[in-house]
């Protein structure tokens, strides 16, 4: 992972931290205290997802969903994350669990960029399984040929340490699975 993606993340969690500030100023100087306290309610809202990334074990695997939500931010993505665990177990290493979800997350954004894609929408989960941990990305893609190619080298890489990466495609809808295995 690269310094200037770390340091992107933090540029744009500050920044937005600052706006969040002036809105609640800019409520309370109005004196309208209800609006000031929902917008506080909504930001703890809308914030709250990162608690469960930011205590995500490894901290390469936090820091690989941090810079890959930033960079879908910046194109207009929305992600939305659904983790159940953490990946404490992994027979996998920090960096190599980060390598992985960089490099699907990398491309999952590239394949919703294009001003075509309507949907532009990310949905992960995380769950343990039996023996394994299973990361899931949903998505509407939008060049699902080169995807799958590159999904087909994640999965040499992580078959050798009894891992697997899958691409399907359903009614459209593309589905990313990534098996971690357990120690």
């Amino acid at each position: 992972m690269e310094a200037r993606a770390i340091l992107g993340v933090i540029r744009t969690q500050k920044h937005d931290f600052l706006n969040h500030l002036q809105v609640i100023l800019g409520y309370l100087q109005l004196n309208k205290i209800p609006e000031a306290k929902k917008y506080i309610e909504e930001v703890v809202l809308e914030t709250g997802y990162l608690r469960r990334i930011d205590h995500l074990y490894p901290a390469e695997a936090a820091l690989a969903l941090l810079v890959a939500q930033n960079e879908a931010a910046k194109r207009g993505i929305t992600v939305e994350y659904d983790i159940q665990t953490d990946l404490q177990a992994s027979a996998l290493t920090g960096d190599e669990i980060s390598a992985c979800l960089e490099d699907v997350l990398a491309q999952v954004i590239l394949s919703l960029s294009p001003p075509r894609i309507v949907d532009r929408q990310i949905k992960l989960s995380l769950t343990e399984e039996q023996g394994c941990y299973a990361c899931q990305i949903n998505f509407y893609p939008g060049n699902s040929g080169e995807l799958a190619e590159r999904i087909k080298v994640i999965h040499e890489r992580l078959n050798p340490r009894q891992g697997r990466a899958e691409f399907t495609v359903s009614s459209g809808r593309g589905v990313i699975s990534l098996y971690f295995p357990a120690r």
